[in-house]
């Protein structure tokens, strides 16, 4: 599921903080974001199981990092010659330390991406809608010759046969 996914990622990211922080406690903030509660509860989650303390306090308290969420998201991509899909999950975080007499260095994460290549009913099993960084558009099944020219044709030479048909029917 891509909720699993993105839970794994933002672990490995606090792991990534954790260690540049250079300790084993945290005090982060967050910036505005759809997804920031629940990015913030995998880092506390996280950094607590390590053994760690953490505090989520605002930006003016002057954490010791202070996170950006750039892209938490699920995309979907059509897969040529086959009915199945790419899914892409995108975690990318940007991080700055601060201390309360200079301002922030960034702290280095990596972009983190995973592709899966899948059904579309698998995709709309595991697509969440719980976060919205958890779930995508879905693109459409892609149409065929027969679909797009051929059989609205079909049906309007059956239709205009039926009609002549009936008149001629009719006026005998």
């Amino acid at each position: 599921m891509a909720i699993d996914a993105i839970d794994s990622m933002v672990t490995s990211l606090a792991d990534t903080m954790l260690a540049s922080s250079g300790g084993t406690s945290l005090s982060f903030s967050i910036s505005a974001h759809p997804d920031a509660e629940w990015t913030a509860g995998i880092i506390r989650r996280r950094i607590q199981q390590r053994g760690g303390t953490v505090h989520r306090t605002n930006e003016s308290q002057h954490p010791d990092i202070h996170i950006t969420i750039s892209d938490v998201s699920t995309r979907y991509s059509i897969v040529e010659g086959g009915d199945s899909i790419i899914r892409e999950i995108i975690v990318r975080l940007d991080a700055y330390k601060s201390t309360p007499t200079q301002s922030g260095s960034v702290v280095v994460l990596p972009s983190l991406r995973r592709k899966d290549v899948m059904t579309r009913s698998e995709a709309l099993s595991a697509d969440s809608r719980q976060h919205s960084g958890s779930h995508g558009q879905i693109p459409p099944v892609p149409t065929s010759f027969w679909e797009d020219i051929a059989q609205p044709v079909v049906f309007i030479a059956a239709a205009a046969t039926t009609i002549l048909l009936l008149f001629t029917v009719r006026s005998q």
